[in-house]
């Protein structure tokens, strides 16, 4: 009997546990229904905003609908124009051609979107001009890169045309330079020709001791004699050199003997009657040169004579045969 008394107290104080515990657990589920409901309250009171809000949304776009479309209708236009400003830019910067080419593609993909899309609302309009003026900026940035090398040309056009100037001063002076040294050869070269003066020619007839006198008559003369002085001349190439004697009848025929008598003056090839072979130390020097008529009947009249030295007509002379 003491057991099962001293075992009763023991069971009342479990119990007691086990109700307490009963009773928070029925309050922590109130508390949580309370929780749950409040939440369910505010989330209809989401809801019913939410369902508001998208009334009001509507209503605004039904009210923006007018804007909308014009300004739909801006952005297409401004994506067209940008277009065409992007072609321009192909022709002209080849060095960003395939960026060029990738934004031309971006513009055609919007433009094609606006199209499909026949009702845009305003979020998606102010997408679209977002992009339209990002579209614009790397466009500006394109005609800025063309101006600065445009400017980069006129600097080197305006550089070119200084060279082009300075070399075109330069060849001028040149020119002049090369001009006056062709006239100062040329003053060297009629300085250093040679000079016949004292020129006598005549007829000659042989004597009866084979000497040589002078004649006049044309059938008589059995050569023709012309003497004179080469003058002297420092500058001058000195040396051998042959003097060639020319005569011209008074039918304008030159006597010659043999037709390999040719020499050049001033490019042409003409006929000499003969010549004579001095060794000129620049200094003056009295030369004969005779032709031998070799018994050729001569005509009468006046002849001309003609001296020749180093290319060039260095004295003139004329007689007479009666």
């Amino acid at each position: 009997m003491s057991e099962t008394q001293d075992l009763k107290p023991e069971s009342k104080k479990k119990d007691g546990m086990y109700v307490f515990i009963i009773i928070l657990l029925i309050a922590a589920l109130g508390a949580l229904g309370l929780l749950i409901a409040n939440k369910n309250k505010n989330l209809n009171q989401c809801s019913i905003e939410k369902a508001s809000l998208e009334s009001d949304m509507a209503g605004m776009e039904d009210m923006m609908g007018q804007y909308v479309g014009s300004e739909k209708g801006n952005i297409k236009e401004d994506l067209r124009s940008m277009l065409e400003m992007y072609d321009d830019q192909l022709l002209k910067n080849n060095a960003n051609k395939d960026s060029i080419q990738l934004q031309k593609d971006k513009i055609t993909s919007l433009l094609q979107e606006l199209d499909n899309n026949k009702k845009s609302s305003a979020r998606q309009i102010y997408k679209y001009k977002k992009e339209t003026e990002t579209l614009r900026k790397i466009m500006k940035g394109y005609i800025q890169q063309i101006d600065s090398l445009n400017t980069l040309n006129v600097g080197l056009r305006t550089d070119l045309e200084t060279t082009n100037k300075t070399l075109t001063n330069v060849s001028s002076e040149r020119d002049e330079l090369k001009e006056k040294t062709t006239k100062l050869e040329s003053k060297v070269a009629a300085g250093a020709r040679l000079n016949a003066f004292n020129i006598y020619t005549s007829g000659m007839k042989y004597k009866l001791d084979g000497s040589l006198k002078e004649n006049e008559s044309a059938g008589k003369v059995a050569k023709i004699r012309s003497c004179f002085t080469i003058g002297e001349n420092a500058i001058a190439q000195s040396g051998s050199k042959n003097i060639y004697l020319q005569v011209i009848t008074p039918d304008g025929k030159v006597l010659y003997q043999r037709s390999s008598n040719v020499i050049n003056i001033d490019g042409a090839n003409i006929l000499y009657s003969d010549k004579k072979e001095i060794d000129y130390q620049n200094q003056s020097i009295d030369v004969c040169v005779y032709y031998d008529t070799n018994g050729a009947d001569l005509v009468k009249g006046n002849y001309i004579v003609k001296l020749y030295a180093d290319g060039a007509v260095i004295g003139k002379d004329s007689f007479t045969l009666k």
